[in-house]
This record gives C-alpha cells, sequence and structure tokens, in this order.
C-alpha cells in the first residue's frame, strides 16, 4: 500500500468507519481511506464514458459517490462524449 500524497510505503491502518479501513502515513503524517476508485486505470472509466455508461453507474460499480468519479474524470483529462 502506499500512500496517496507522498507515494511512501511506509503506512499504517489507523481505525475503521463504516466499513472503510483509514490508514495513516508516517512520512507525511496525512491520513486517508483506500477506494477501488485509486486502483482503476484512467482508460477503463474511459471505455465506460465512450460506450455510454453514465457516471452514476460508474459510481455503482466503483463504490462511490458521482461527484468522485466527477473530479476523477477532470484529474485524468478524461474525454465525455454525449
Amino acid at each position: 500500500m502506499k500512500c496517496k500524497y507522498c507515494l511512501q510505503t511506509n503506512v499504517l491502518k489507523n481505525g475503521s468507519l463504516s466499513y472503510d479501513q483509514y490508514y495513516k502515513c508516517k512520512d507525511c503524517n496525512r491520513y486517508f481511506r483506500h477506494t477501488l476508485l485509486d486502483d482503476t486505470d484512467p482508460k477503463e472509466i474511459q471505455e465506460f464514458l465512450d460506450i455510454g455508461i453514465h457516471k452514476y453507474g460508474i459510481a455503482r460499480k466503483y463504490g462511490c459517490t458521482h461527484n468522485a468519479i466527477n473530479r476523477y474524470i477532470k484529474k485524468h483529462e478524461l474525454v465525455i462524449l454525449n
């Protein structure tokens, strides 16, 4: 497991809340939780968008909100075809 922020592997489990495991990075002292979307290749999301799957459907598949999908699309500069 790598830290989302500094990408170091010096990470400890730091409790859970609502079935989400939280972690703490010992290098940058930041807290984060690991999601399925973190391991997802942007090409996979782009394929879903290309075949017409709505952002809500993608969010349901990865167990996150549609706002998280919007941020992911913006971060990875994916193209939404109409």
